[in-house]
């Protein structure tokens, strides 16, 4: 568990929101938000802007909070 970890678009260091969770189910995946870098989410045909949020896996892979899609640093 990171209790830390860079922002991979801004490098700013944030402190971890917490555990992906699914199916009531903890992931072994540590979430983090950033509110210097905007994100966007869509429901339906609008788009509402939000905290850049990523999760990190153990091996320390940075996966995309809309995507689930991996990112590079």
């Amino acid at each position: 568990m990171r209790e830390t970890f860079r922002c991979p678009r801004c490098n700013r260091t944030l402190k971890r929101a917490g555990e992906l969770c699914a199916d009531g189910h903890t992931l072994p995946l540590d979430t983090f938000p950033c509110d210097e870098c905007m994100g966007e989410f869509k429901i339906g045909a609008s788009t509402f802007p939000t905290a850049f949020t990523f999760a990190v896996t153990p091996n320390g892979q940075i996966l995309d909070g809309a995507t689930g899609r991996p990112m590079e640093r």
